[in-house]
């Protein structure tokens, strides 16, 4: 038995909050995260989490998930085809660490993912800009470029030799 450091009463603790998918559409966005993972068949995919800023649901939170490195030749090509979506809606022309997508905005496409044996749940399914000027975006914090001669980091483990 543990100790929990005072007594709580069902009575004053708030309900639990239920998330429903939101309805399908386009939202505006916020990337509050861009992780690499390991996948569970020895692939990588980009996480993603986007920050819903309305017109409805602001507050609310989805995932995007972009296979960048897939034993599938051709999950990959539309996983490729992905990122290149989304690079473009947040005003990205090329980029070598996942941090740089936070921060952006973007609009997201919304659907429901309704797999047998689980709970619907929102999933993303297409990136376009949201109308901000790329220059509002937010820039990297440190941008390094290398002087002539100068070696550059290596390229991130997604990318293929």
């Amino acid at each position: 038995m543990a100790y929990l450091g005072k007594t709580y009463r069902r009575q004053e603790l708030p309900d639990e909050q239920q998330f429903d998918p939101i309805p399908p559409g386009w939202y505006s966005a916020s990337i509050a995260s861009a992780d690499v993972k390991d996948s569970s068949t020895g692939g990588r995919y980009l996480n993603i989490r986007f920050d819903i800023t309305g017109p409805e649901h602001a507050g609310r939170v989805v995932f995007g998930m972009i296979n960048i490195v897939n034993k599938s030749p051709k999950a990959e090509e539309i996983a490729h085809a992905q990122l290149g979506s989304l690079m473009k809606a947040v005003g990205i022309e090329h980029m070598e660490d996942s941090d740089e997508l936070v921060g952006r905005t973007c609009k997201v496409k919304v659907a429901i993912d309704s797999s047998p044996g689980f709970d619907p749940k929102n999933v993303v399914k297409s990136y376009k800009a949201d109308g901000t000027p790329a220059a509002a975006h937010k820039t990297p914090a440190s941008v390094t470029v290398p002087v002539s001669g100068e070696k550059t980091k290596s390229a991130p483990p997604w990318v293929k030799s």
